[in-house]
């Protein structure tokens, strides 16, 4: 796991109230009933920590951990 996964799994956890191990890649946002209150604190956590913006039309890409990942590396390299 990198740090980016890392960092993405702690703020996950701290959001929702999850151990990091009951977070994977392929935890959805819908079969762990998180509300769209909780999906926008997340993301708008995520934004903050990693300096980064979503569009909103990638926010509907976003429907499991690895997308997030996914697309937070995406954001994070293309900065550099």
């Amino acid at each position: 796991m990198n740090n980016i996964t890392k960092e993405i799994y702690q703020i996950i956890g701290e959001v929702f109230d999850l151990k990091n191990d009951a977070i994977t890649p392929e935890m959805s946002w819908s079969s762990n009933d998180v509300d769209s209150f909780a999906l926008v604190e997340l993301i708008v956590a995520v934004q903050e920590h990693f300096h980064i913006n979503f569009a909103s039309d990638e926010l509907g890409k976003l429907s499991t951990v690895a997308d997030l990942v996914g697309m937070i590396e995406s954001k994070v390299s293309a900065r550099q």
